[in-house]
């Protein structure tokens, strides 16, 4: 670059050496830099990377790097650099303990019907107010947890925690962004709301 701003990539390296010094007591970060002079590959850096720097790694990568990460999900770089910076912004919400039920999250996963994998198509049916609630994001994580990906059962306790709010006329599937046809993803037919929200 012409100007005297950093890069993405040097910005991104000095909050990694950052992470690295705060982690200079782990096991993992002391073996690397005895065994490789602090050299870690990208299995063991991201043991010491918050999901925020994770998040801002994977939209630097270049565009074939990727794209072949998103290949492995079923899905484009473009859509994949979306949901992963939407799933960190709700992370930041819960780390914050923030409210999070019918809060309008400001960074949304594109819903582009050309760019959304077919399991999250019915995004594509949402408001613009409620493709920004959290049900585009629970979305988002039951796509990440097909066929029990994340290994935590997360689509299971996920619907016994949603079945175990109070019915209310303030609590509605709605209310955190659903709109009535979110039955017909793949992702969600197996819910049934049995406390009538």
């Amino acid at each position: 670059r012409q100007d005297n701003r950093q890069s993405f990539f040097q910005e991104w390296q000095q909050g990694y050496s950052v992470a690295l010094n705060k982690q200079k007591h782990n096991d993992i970060v002391i073996w690397h830099l005895e065994a490789y002079g602090g050299l870690m590959p990208i299995w063991a850096a991201v043991e010491i990377l918050d999901f925020g720097k994770i998040s801002r790694l994977y939209r630097g990568f270049e565009e074939s790097l990727a794209t072949r990460i998103a290949n492995e999900f079923g899905s484009g770089s473009y859509f994949l650099k979306s949901a992963v910076s939407s799933l960190n912004d709700l992370r930041n919400h819960v780390a914050h303990q923030s409210r999070i039920w019918n809060f309008q999250y400001p960074i949304s996963p594109t819903t582009r019907i050309k760019k959304l994998p077919p399991e999250l198509l019915h995004l594509h049916a949402l408001t613009d107010r409620a493709v920004h609630k959290l049900a585009a994001r629970l979305s988002l994580l039951l796509w990440f947890d097909r066929e029990d990906r994340l290994r935590i059962n997360f689509t299971r306790r996920l619907f016994q925690v949603l079945n175990q709010l109070p019915a209310s006329t303030s609590i509605s599937l709605t209310s955190m962004g659903h709109s009535i046809h979110f039955q017909d993803s793949s992702l969600w037919k197996d819910f049934r709301p049995s406390n009538g929200i």
